[in-house]
């Protein structure tokens, strides 16, 4: 994740909109083979800010998209 993170930001300041979209494709196919939100989190080193209620009330909400 660190390189990707690495190439993500050198692509952006040298201006490169191809690698750009290449990174964030990658990064997008990661989202998309994980499916589970703590792991996800994990890898992208995301805090949850959510206290329990409210986090219960977004799965509820979109329900629809658990797997």
């Amino acid at each position: 994740m660190d390189d990707l993170h690495e190439l993500f930001m050198a692509a952006n300041y040298l201006e490169i909109e191809s690698l750009l979209n290449g990174v964030a494709k990658r990064v997008a196919d990661i989202i998309k083979a994980c499916k589970n939100v703590e792991v996800i989190r994990q890898n992208f080193g995301i805090n949850n800010d959510f206290a329990a209620q409210q986090e219960e009330e977004i799965r509820k909400l979109n329900s629809w998209n658990h797997i």
